[in-house]
Order: structure tokens, then C-alpha cells, then sequence
């Protein structure tokens, strides 16, 4: 999207101090405007303004319309800009709602969305039931896009025209009628260090010991091989690994994970702070070895985690973070 180029914003500020809904009505009675925002974890959004009307919204270039906008009135603390344009590509228009209702409406789904999350989480990963199921068309979709491997909740919601509410209230559905079920992450911790991979392992076993299935390893030629496996059932889902080890390195092993088809969601766990932007420009997360240490790394690791499936690349537990995909 090129509509910014060589303009100055006429506004810009925090949410922290005007939120979604105020910024909104205080603006949409300009003629033509553009609202660039900029979620914590590094996610951009847009909304196109025509006649007091939204006419458009995106996050990314992945999420459009109504999907998008519901997803940006949970950004709770964000930055934004707002810019006068002359015209609007007609690509970008993909909302039809009057803003009161898309607002109403929103607010709405974000509530009902939040109650049922806390059945179904984003990190959590589904696969197909056994047997026939009478589906409605909502949740039709739904099961068709998960592949027999299985799927992050948090991938399949994105994957989906439909808004997150819809798209967790069929989810919901499929769980009630057993269409769907709750297989284990398969998790790969990697270091040289026994006592590394036995603090990691504790770690995540206390925080997710009905979530994840952990194995671990001493070399990055070992995980290798697994990560290469063509048993999707050997294969692991999420990677944990120290960067500097004897013969293959972890900047190896993140290279490996993240060349397969889909990308192996991986985190470099490591105490050399000067590796961290090759370990975030190669697709990885980072957790610095010094952070396990600190009395809140339950909240660093969960956090550090859920990020992760969730496609967000950033450093976790300090104050920095980074563009990612979308959430």
C-alpha cells in the first residue's frame, strides 16, 4: 500500500490516553481520512475514512473488512496516525456498516469472544474428530481447513474469512459435537547443558504439562534430523534451542525449522545478547538464558510461548518488540 507516501500526519498520539472507539468518533466526520495503527507486539493496521463512514479496514495485507476491524478494537495499547488523503483506491473498500453499528458490534464481539477463549485458548492446537459429525456451513469451513496433521487455534481463526467471534463460536460448536480434538504440542528443547535442558523442561511442564509433550536433546545435529523427518507424527511443533553448541549450531537448527512447509515455530534460548537480531531477522523468538533466573519467569515463559504460536516475533520479557505476523 503506497497511500502514505510523502504525506505527514495530521494526528498522531496513544491509545493509552484516547482509545479505539473515542479516536473514531472524535475523526469520522472528516471527509477522507487514513488511520495507520500500530499495536505493542508489532502489528500494523489501516482504516480508510469516506464521509463519516469507515470504508475499509486491514491488518496486515491478511486481514480485511469486519475481521480486521474486530481485531484492532482489541488493541488496548497502541500507537496511531492519522493522515489526510485526497482519494481511495476502490481495492481497499470492504466495509459497509454504519460506524455505530460496526462500533456497537465490535465491542460486542469482543466481549462474547473473550468468554469463550477461555474454553478454547490460541496456543492451543486441534485436530479432526473421528467419525460423522452433523456440521452446520460455519462449521463446515471450519473442519476443512484443518489439516491432518492438526493446527494452532490461534492459525485456523486466522485462516478463516470469518470474525474471531464467529470463528471461536464454531470452534466451539465442533468441540461440543467432539468434531474436533486437543492433541498435545510436540516440543523440542535443545542445549549441550543438561542442567539447561532439565531448568527449560521443568519450566514448561509446570506451566503446560496438559499442553505440551517435551522431548529434549544434546546436539543440533540430532534435533536436525527431526525437524527434517518426513513423519509429520515425529516432527516437532514448537523448538526451543541453545545457539552455541558444539558442531551444528542453533542458528542451524532455526534455519532448518523454519525452511519446512508449514515454518516450525522456534525460539533461541542463549546469554549473548549481540546474536539476538540474527535470531529474530531468521523468523526465530529469543529468550536470554539470564531471564530464567528472575522470580516472574513463569509469566516470561508463558508469554514467550503463546507469542510464539501466535506468529509474534519479538524479544520476550524485556521492553522490545518487533513487526510480526499478524495475530
Amino acid at each position: 500500500m503506497n497511500d502514505l507516501e510523502g504525506k505527514v500526519p495530521q494526528i498522531e498520539g496513544n491509545f493509552t490516553a484516547l482509545s479505539l472507539v473515542s479516536l473514531i468518533q472524535g475523526i469520522s466526520a472528516n471527509k477522507r481520512m487514513l488511520i495507520t495503527l500500530f499495536s505493542i507486539d508489532g502489528n500494523e493496521g489501516r482504516l480508510y475514512f469516506e464521509n463519516s463512514r469507515i470504508v475499509g479496514a486491514f491488518v496486515g495485507e491478511e486481514l480485511v473488512g469486519k475481521k480486521a476491524f474486530f481485531r484492532m478494537i482489541e488493541w488496548e495499547d497502541a500507537r496511531f496516525q492519522a493522515y489526510d488523503i485526497t482519494d481511495i483506491d476502490r481495492s481497499r473498500f470492504n466495509i459497509d456498516l454504519e460506524v455505530s453499528h460496526l462500533l456497537l458490534e465490535g465491542l460486542r464481539q469482543k466481549d462474547e469472544k473473550a468468554k469463550i477463549k477461555k474454553r478454547i485458548l490460541p496456543i492451543y492446537k486441534i485436530t479432526r474428530g473421528e467419525g460423522d459429525f452433523d456440521l452446520n456451513d460455519k462449521e463446515q469451513e471450519l473442519y476443512s481447513l484443518i489439516p491432518g496433521d492438526g493446527i494452532f487455534v490461534n492459525t485456523l481463526v486466522n485462516l478463516t474469512s470469518m470474525t474471531d467471534w464467529e470463528a471461536y463460536t464454531n470452534l466451539s460448536s465442533l468441540m461440543i459435537k467432539r468434531a474436533i480434538v486437543f492433541i498435545k504440542i510436540k516440543t523440542l528443547v535443545i542445549d549441550d547443558s543438561e542442567f539447561m535442558t532439565k531448568i527449560l523442561r521443568d519450566i514448561l511442564e509446570n506451566l503446560y504439562k496438559d499442553v505440551l509433550i517435551i522431548k529434549t536433546l544434546k546436539t543440533g545435529e540430532e534435533a536436525i534430523k527431526l525437524i527434517d523427518s518426513p513423519e509429520l507424527k515425529v516432527r516437532p511443533d514448537l523448538v526451543f534451542t541453545d545457539i552455541v553448541m558444539e558442531g551444528t549450531s542453533g542458528m542451524e537448527v532455526i534455519k532448518a525449522a523454519r525452511n519446512q512447509e508449514p515454518a516450525i515455530l522456534t525460539i533461541a534460548v542463549t546469554s549473548l545478547q549481540r546474536e539476538m537480531k540474527d535470531i529474530l531477522d531468521a523468523g526465530a523468538n529469543y529468550l536470554h538464558k539470564n531471564w530464567i533466573t528472575r522470580d516472574n519467569i513463569g509469566e516470561i515463559m508463558s508469554d514467550l510461548v503463546e507469542r510464539t504460536i501466535c506468529g509474534e516475533v519479538g524479544v520476550i520479557g524485556g521492553e522490545t518488540y518487533i513487526k510480526s505476523a499478524v495475530s
